[in-house]
Formats: C-alpha cells, structure tokens, sequence
C-alpha cells in the first residue's frame, strides 16, 4: 500500500484530496494546526489507512517531528510514495499598508512551509533509496492576482 503525506487537511481543497486518496485504498499520513471536525468521520470510515497529526508547516522542527513520526507509525506494509504539499494560508491587506509581521507569517507557510516538508520527505525517501512524488498546491490567485491579496499572490 502507498504511504502519502498530505498537509493542510483541514477543510476546502485538503480535505477534499484527503477523502480521495483514503476512498482509493491510499495509506494517508495528514496534517494541519487544527484538528478538523470532519476528520473524524473519516477516522471511522478508515481507521487503518489514516493517521492525523496537529503540525504547523511553517516550523521546520515541527514538520521533521511529523515526518519522522508518521514513517514510524505507518503499518509495515506501507510504502512512503508521496507528499502533496496543500498547507497554505492568505492573508488579506493592501500591500501598500500591509505588516510585515503579516507578510512573514504568509511566506513562513506558503514559501518555507513546502521547502520543510519537501526536505523532510525527500531525505526519508532518500534512506529507502525508493521513488516517490511531490505534488505543490497552488493558487489561481498567484498567476491572476486579485485585489487585497498581493502579498498572498507572490507566495503562491
């Protein structure tokens, strides 16, 4: 069975990509800064293909603790094969009045929180010497801009 990890799980699109991939047999290691309502549900529906932890992807520890974590966890029948890269976070503000506090907290997700998580993956996939995918999500808003969300646009 192939082992994803999938981060931002916890509603729209992540949640959406979890489902799938649980509906089609995949072993799911997921994430996200908070524990998901609907999550439970699927803990029922899948119990032996899903494991859910709180992790913030824009601290580079935590993310390595999550990592190293759901490896460990995942039944021995289960083959690391994937990461899809979902967590994000936008930020609404006119550029010209935006904090920086704010553009920090925006790049810190949607720029170094994939790189961690990409890194992390990759070396854990480098010590099985296996094959495996990363999958970025995006945003149409980086490619098409939309009114109070520069600085989310340039992140994305």
């Amino acid at each position: 069975m192939r082992h994803i990890i999938v981060t931002g799980v916890s509603q729209g699109l992540g949640l959406a990509i979890l489902t799938d991939l649980l509906a089609h047999g995949f072993y799911i290691s997921a994430c996200s800064r908070r524990y998901p309502a609907a999550l439970l549900e699927l803990e029922k529906e899948y119990p032996k293909q899903l494991f859910w932890q709180e992790c913030d992807v824009a601290n580079a520890e935590e993310v390595d603790m999550f990592v190293a974590y759901a490896i460990k966890t995942a039944p021995a029948h289960t083959e690391l094969w994937g990461l899809i890269n979902n967590a994000g976070v936008a930020i609404e503000g006119v550029l010209a009045t935006f904090p920086n506090t704010e553009t920090d907290a925006l790049l810190a997700t949607n720029l170094h929180g994939p790189i961690y998580c990409a890194r992390a993956f990759l070396r854990q996939l480098l010590l099985k010497n296996g094959a495996g995918r990363i999958i970025n999500i995006s945003s149409i808003i980086g490619s098409r801009g939309y009114t109070g969300l520069a600085s989310y646009s340039a992140s994305k």
